[in-house]
C-alpha cells in the first residue's frame, strides 16, 4: 500500500490534524518571525513587508511550515511514498530535505504553467497597478477640500474603507462605524473626521461627490499627499535592504526556497503600498499643520495598518491612538488581528486596542500579555439586540431550514455545498429546507459550475442575515461573522472543515460545543445534524437558549451613548 499525502485533498482524517497542527507551529513560526525581523531593518519597507507580516492572506509561508510539519509528523508514523505540494518552493524545499535524511519519497508539484508564470509576472504587475492607483489618487486631489480641514483645532480622525459596495445604494452608508455619529452633538460631530482607505478606483469622482453629500465630515489622505509620497512609496521594491534568507531553518529544515520565493511573490503588494502612503500621509499632516486630538483604526493589524500607525507614532507621538477591532476574526487563521510584542517595538500598533465583548480581551493579548485592552461597543453589530434570543418553541426539527451562508472564497464555498449534497438523503429524509445565501462578492457562478444540479431541497435565498436567520433551525458556513451572530440569536451552528488549506472557525474555542461543530466529512456532518437539529429536545434548546444569552453578553457589548463616547474620549 502506497502511503500518499496530497496537499490539494486531505483526507478527513488528515484534514483533521492538519488543524491541529496550526495551533502546534504558530510558536515556531513567531519565532521565525523575530528573527527575520532581527534580520531587517526599522524601516517602514520591512514594516509594511509580507514577512513580517504574520498574515495568511498575504504570505503564504506559515501554511507553508505546517505543510512541513505535517510531512514531519507522517513521517514519523509511516514512510511516505508521494507528497503532492501547490508550489514549486515546496517541492523544492522537500526534495532537499528528503535527500538530506536519504529518503526517496517523490514530491510532486500541481503547479501549472500558469501558475508558474504567474509568480513570476505578479511583481510586475503589481508595480504596473501602483503606479495605476498613483495616478488616481493624483487626479482627484484636491486643494479646496484640503483648505477646509481645520487648522489648529485639534481634530479626531477615524480610519474607515471606501468601496463600491459602501456606495451601492447611491449614498454613503457606513458599514464599519453602524451609527457612531449619531450619539454625538453636532459641536461633536465637527470635529471628528472619517479617514478613508479608499480600494476602489471605478467611479471613484462619483463616489468622492455622494461622500461630499453625506453628513459625516472626510478627510482624503490624497488631498495631502504629494508626487514625491508616491515615488517613494512606489521605489519599496527597490529600496527595501535585503538579508540573506539562505541559512533559516524551521525544525531542522532549510527553508530558503520558501523565503524566497515568498519575498519575490509579495514584495510590490498593494496593501503594502498603501500602507506607505499612510506613513507618509501623517508626515504631511503634520507639516500642514494639522492637530489632532485622538486617532481611531479599524484595527486588523494589516500590513496598511501597520503603515497608519507608524504614521501616527512617528509624527504625533503625543496624540492618543486606539486600535479598534470591531469584529471577530477566524483566530486559527487569521491570528495576525492579535499583536505581538515585538510590533509593539517597532511602533506599529496603536497605544491602545479596543474590543466588541468581554470574552475577547484574552484573545486579543494570547501574544502580547502586556497590550492594552479595552472594551468598547459593537458598532457593526448594533442590531443584534433588536432581536431576541430564538426561544425553544420557535424551532422546527420535524421539517428545519439550514439556513447556508456561503463565504467569499470559492473553494470554501464548494467545499460547503459538497459536503452538503453528500448528505442530501438524510436531510431530504428529514424534510429539511436548504437554503442557500451566497455572499455578495462571491462568484456563485463558477461555484456552481464545479457541482452541477443541486437536490431539490436546496435553494439560493437573498436578503438581510437577521431576517433570514429569524426562520433558520441552524446555520452552516465557515469563516464568517455571521457564525457567531447566529449563536447569538440562539441558532446552532455547523462550521466545514477545509480539505485543502487552514480551515477559518471565526468561532472561539471558549464558546462550548454545544452549540457548534466543526465538519471534515460526511459522517461528522450527519452526526451533527443529528446533535444540533433533528433530535435536538426542548431541555437542550433551553440550554442553547441560556448560552446564547451569556455569548450576547460577552462577545458583543451593546451601542451605548456613553460608550460610544469613551470609545471617543468625550466624556459624557
Amino acid at each position: 500500500m502506497k502511503h500518499v499525502l496530497n496537499f490539494n485533498s486531505l483526507s478527513a482524517g488528515d484534514a483533521r490534524r492538519f488543524d491541529s497542527i496550526v495551533d502546534e507551529v504558530k510558536a515556531d513560526y513567531h519565532d521565525l518571525v523575530a528573527r527575520l525581523r532581527d534580520a531587517a531593518d526599522n524601516s517602514i519597507f520591512w514594516q509594511v513587508s509580507n514577512l513580517l507580516s504574520r498574515n495568511n492572506y498575504i504570505s503564504s509561508l506559515f501554511y507553508d511550515l505546517c505543510c512541513l510539519a505535517m510531512v514531519q509528523q507522517a513521517e514519523a508514523r509511516h514512510p511516505l511514498d508521494l507528497v503532492i505540494v501547490k508550489t514549486q518552493s515546496q517541492k523544492k524545499t522537500l526534495d532537499r530535505y528528503f535527500k538530506a535524511c536519504s529518503r526517496h519519497t517523490r514530491v510532486v508539484s500541481s503547479a501549472t504553467f500558469r501558475d508558474n508564470l504567474k509568480r513570476v509576472f505578479k511583481p510586475v504587475y503589481d508595480i504596473l497597478r501602483n503606479f495605476h492607483w498613483s495616478l488616481v489618487y493624483l487626479g482627484v486631489k484636491s486643494a479646496q477640500r484640503k483648505r477646509r480641514i481645520p487648522r489648529g483645532i485639534p481634530i479626531t480622525l477615524v480610519d474607515t474603507f471606501f468601496s463600491a459596495y459602501i456606495f451601492k445604494s447611491g449614498a454613503f452608508k457606513e458599514r464599519y462605524y453602524t451609527g457612531l455619529t449619531g450619539f454625538l452633538t453636532p459641536e461633536e460631530q465637527q470635529r471628528i473626521f472619517f479617514v478613508p482607505n479608499v480600494i476602489t478606483w471605478r467611479n471613484l469622482k462619483r463616489i468622492l461627490r455622494l461622500s461630499e453629500q453625506a453628513r459625516e465630515n472626510f478627510l482624503y489622505p490624497f488631498d495631502f499627499l504629494r508626487v514625491q509620497d508616491y515615488l517613494f512609496a512606489l521605489s519599496a521594491p527597490v529600496m527595501i535592504r535585503r538579508i540573506n534568507l539562505d541559512n533559516f531553518r524551521f525544525r531542522g529544515i532549510n527553508i530558503s526556497y520558501l523565503l524566497k520565493s515568498d519575498f519575490r511573490y509579495n514584495i510590490a503588494l498593494r496593501t503594502s503600498f498603501r500602507g506607505i502612503l499612510f506613513y507618509r500621509f501623517f508626515r504631511r499632516l503634520r507639516q500642514d499643520g494639522v492637530s489632532l486630538r485622538l486617532v481611531v483604526d479599524w484595527f486588523e493589524n494589516h500590513v496598511v495598518d501597520k503603515g497608519f500607525n507608524k504614521g501616527k507614532n512617528e509624527f504625533f507621538s503625543t496624540t492618543p491612538s486606539i486600535g479598534y477591532q470591531g469584529l471577530i476574526a477566524a483566530y486559527k487563521w487569521n491570528f495576525h488581528v492579535q499583536p505581538t510584542e515585538a510590533e509593539a517595538r517597532a511602533g506599529v500598533l496603536p497605544q491602545k486596542m479596543a474590543v466588541i465583548g468581554t470574552g475577547l480581551t484574552g484573545v486579543a493579548r494570547q501574544f502580547y500579555p502586556g497590550l492594552d485592552v479595552i472594551v468598547a461597543p459593537g458598532l457593526r453589530f448594533s442590531d443584534l439586540y433588536k432581536r431576541d434570543v430564538k426561544p425553544a418553541d420557535r424551532f422546527n426539527s420535524a421539517s428545519p431550514t439550514l439556513l447556508v451562508a456561503l463565504p467569499i472564497w470559492a473553494e470554501d464555498s464548494l467545499d460547503i455545498l459538497k459536503l452538503l449534497v453528500q448528505a442530501a438523503d438524510v436531510l431530504e429524509a428529514r424534510h429539511a429546507r436548504v437554503w442557500i445565501k451566497p455572499h455578495p462578492s462571491l462568484d456563485y457562478d463558477a461555484v456552481l459550475s464545479g457541482l452541477g444540479a443541486l437536490p431539490p431541497c436546496f435553494s439560493t435565498v437573498e436578503g438581510d442575515f437577521p431576517v433570514l436567520a429569524a426562520s433558520a433551525d441552524l446555520l452552516v458556513s465557515t469563516g464568517s461573522t455571521v457564525c457567531m451572530e447566529s449563536i447569538a440569536y440562539g441558532i446552532p451552528v455547523i462550521v466545514v472543515g477545509s480539505r485543502r488549506h487552514i480551515t477559518k472557525n471565526i468561532i472561539p474555542e471558549t464558546i462550548p460545543k454545544t452549540i457548534w461543530e466543526l465538519c471534515h466529512d460526511r459522517d461528522e456532518l450527519v452526526a451533527a445534524l443529528s446533535r444540533l437539529c433533528f433530535d435536538l429536545d426542548k431541555p437542550g434548546r433551553d440550554a442553547l437558549y441560556k448560552l446564547a444569552t451569556s455569548v450576547r453578553a460577552d462577545y458583543f457589548k451593546p451601542v451605548t451613548r456613553k460608550d460610544v463616547k469613551a470609545l471617543l474620549g468625550l466624556g459624557r
